[in-house]
């Protein structure tokens, strides 16, 4: 691998730490490239669980690895699709603290999002929940812990068993902006969009008054919607689907393709009625038991 990575005769050290170092600190060799491994099968079969974690690392690092083998190797494909999961929920971090103006730091499998979001000041969105245990056991109290997940009723058994406080489920949704319904707004209504750097916002007005409103990112080409509401004396008029709407032209308009959201129950009939489709559940959980604080 050494020789693959760095020239005949080069060595970067033994084993999978030497290995994330050369590739992840800052010496050695520069993600991205393409990685062509020959006869994969070899090493699959004398070390499938090193196999996997040198291939995940390599992909993780932003390397594309052609496997040249004979046949689909057994947890390749599990890997794949783990991994196009994660960059999903990290394509909605980026989109998502853009628009709620909050930090996010990376890690190889999850993010730490910090800011001022009321009770959640330090949030561990995690993209890979095979990891979720180790997670948890490094909260401090007053952390909470957001896991995007296709089997929610076990990881809440998870989380419930650290003892963590659950939180009210979420639900991870995606839908294509290109063709995303716009319905006018409603007679006496007007529309006002401003943007700043990424972020769009949409408010509706009725006679000067702000009646509706919300607001996407635009990350590449993916958008992010945020705190998209209705004030209490204007619902049931349909103002979520104008907001959403226009939102989703504005950001196709400035290159996204797809959207992400993390739709509240409140929120789950709106995205369905306008298409929008589920990825996943989301299983939220906070440490108000901890033993330490920050």
């Amino acid at each position: 691998m050494s020789e693959a990575l760095l020239g005949p005769g080069h060595y970067f050290g033994w084993g999978y730490d030497a290995l994330a170092d050369c590739l992840c600190g800052g010496f050695g060799v520069r993600p991205p490239f393409t990685l062509v491994w020959n006869d994969a099968q070899v090493a699959h079969g004398a070390i499938r669980d090193h196999f996997l974690l040198v291939l995940e690392l390599m992909r993780r690092s932003g390397i594309t690895v052609e496997l040249k083998s004979p046949s689909t190797l057994d947890g390749v494909t599990g890997l794949d699709r783990r991994l196009a999961f994660g960059a999903l929920v990290t394509s909605w971090v980026a989109g998502y603290t853009k628009a709620a103006d909050l930090s996010a730091e990376p890690f190889a499998d999850s993010w730490i999002v910090r800011g001022d979001q009321q009770d959640r000041q330090v949030e561990r969105v995690v993209t890979d929940e095979a990891g979720t245990d180790w997670h948890v056991g490094k909260m401090w109290k007053g952390d909470w812990i957001t896991v995007p997940t296709t089997a929610p009723d076990e990881m809440t058994a998870r989380l419930m068993d650290a003892g963590l406080e659950m939180r009210p489920r979420e639900t991870f949704m995606r839908r294509s902006l290109t063709d995303h319904p716009a319905p006018e707004p409603p007679a006496g209504y007007t529309i006002e969009v401003s943007r700043e750097d990424v972020v769009i916002d949409v408010r509706l007005l009725f006679e000067g008054t702000e009646a509706a409103s919300g607001r996407m990112a635009v990350v590449d080409s993916d958008a992010v919607p945020h705190r998209v509401f209705t004030t209490p004396a204007h619902r049931r008029q349909g103002l979520g689907s104008v907001v959403m709407g226009v939102l989703a032209r504005e950001a196709a308009a400035a290159g996204a393709v797809d959207g992400l959201l993390f739709a509240t129950a409140d929120g789950l009939p709106l995205y369905r009625k306008l298409g929008w489709e589920i990825v996943s559940d989301v299983v939220i959980a906070s440490n108000t038991k901890g033993k330490h604080d920050r």
